[in-house]
């Protein structure tokens, strides 16, 4: 487990003006800034209710995400985050859903792991990401923790080996093939 501690600090601020898709409304109902330039994720953590109100107006969109529990509001910062640092969203949502239940269990692990995404402390201070300026980086915040968690991934190698990269997150087989089943079957 990766795992994040209170840092009152801006490590790893994501960098602005990274490409993508996310913000306002752009083509084919995808969100997109101005210029396909990925929003701040604090503007995209906003928007949240209005994404969630679209996706529920979509029938397929709404069950996918009713069957595999994927709380709405967590969609567009997986998302942002994939946007920002290059790992798929699937992988974040998975790597929340089996660290944390989506948030919905937040103990302290047995490695010392705390937050969202279950960092320990450790590794938060190299990678915890304070993306929504709030002048510190809170592995209890979701924003904070999920951007954390595809920058380590991205760290790790994402890009060019992603079940290494995962591997790199939790050093378990199983973790890895767990996770990428998820990802796949979201």
């Amino acid at each position: 487990n990766v795992t994040p501690t209170h840092v009152k600090s801006k490590l790893g601020k994501p960098q602005k003006g990274a490409t993508g898709a996310t913000g306002a409304k752009g083509a084919k109902g995808v969100a997109s800034g101005p210029n396909n330039v990925a929003m701040p994720p604090q503007l995209v953590a906003a928007q949240a209710e209005a994404l969630a109100s679209q996706l529920a107006s979509s029938a397929a969109s709404a069950q996918a995400l009713a069957f595999y529990r994927i709380p709405l509001f967590l969609l567009p910062i997986y998302q942002a985050a994939a946007v920002q640092y290059g790992v798929p969203w699937q992988i974040l949502a998975a790597i929340n859903e089996i660290e944390t239940d989506y948030g919905s269990d937040q103990s302290v692990s047995t490695a010392g792991a705390v937050g969202w995404m279950q960092f320990e402390p450790s590794t938060w201070n190299g990678y915890g990401v304070d993306a929504l300026n709030a002048g510190y980086a809170d592995p209890y915040n979701p924003v904070d923790a999920i951007f954390a968690a595809a920058r380590y991934l991205r760290a790790a190698g994402a890009t060019a080996d992603l079940r290494g990269a995962i591997l790199a997150y939790n050093h378990s087989n199983e973790y890895a093939d767990s996770v990428l089943l998820r990802a796949k079957l979201i």
